[in-house]
């Protein structure tokens, strides 16, 4: 109390102004570390958008090539020839199995990091999914979805608002932090 009673103007400007600046400086280092993560986070997801887009492009082309393997093996049994379609049909088999092998799988979401990264703890919350089965849910998530549109494409800001409503729905479907790019045209 007696400190309190000696304590003069200056001195108590000076302990306010030492307060602020303490506050001030320490907003300054969350907002830098919040910003690290963001970016950290935001670099995480991208790698392994990178590496679901080249498996899914890999799949893909495995079952066109699968495709064109049956629609060759079919024209072999409608139309009579030399060749025989089984060749064909296990080429077709091997396209698929090639095209169900590259898939990604569905644990290795944008949730999961990639192999080599160490994870970081997160908060998570306890709740329950829409089927009554208890999930641990993290705090926040960010979903965010992607649509092109070009400037001589006419479209209206209701047109636009409608597409995006439905690819956020997309986005959201996804566990944890998301990005769903529009591939229509």
């Amino acid at each position: 109390m007696r400190l309190l009673d000696r304590m003069t103007i200056r001195l108590s400007w000076c302990l306010v102004l030492v307060a602020c600046s303490g506050i001030l400086l320490g907003t300054g280092a969350l907002g830098l570390y919040a910003n690290q993560h963001g970016r950290d986070a935001f670099q995480s997801l991208r790698e392994v958008n990178v590496q679901q887009s080249r498996a899914l492009n890999q799949a893909y082309i495995a079952t066109l090539r699968a495709q064109v393997a049956m629609d060759r093996a079919a024209h072999l049994l409608r139309v009579p020839s030399f060749d025989h379609p089984g060749p064909v049909i296990e080429r077709a088999d091997a396209h698929l199995a090639e095209a169900k092998a590259r898939r990604p799988s569905s644990a290795s979401g944008p949730c999961r990091p990639p192999p080599g990264r160490r994870r970081r703890w997160m908060p998570r919350l306890p709740a329950s999914s829409r089927c009554t089965a208890p999930v641990f849910v993290p705090l926040m998530t960010l979903s965010l979805a992607l649509h092109r549109v070009r400037p001589q494409a006419g479209c209206t800001a209701l047109d636009v608002a409608n597409v995006l409503a439905e690819l956020k729905g997309q986005a959201k479907r996804q566990p944890g932090n998301s990005l769903f790019v529009d591939r229509r045209q």
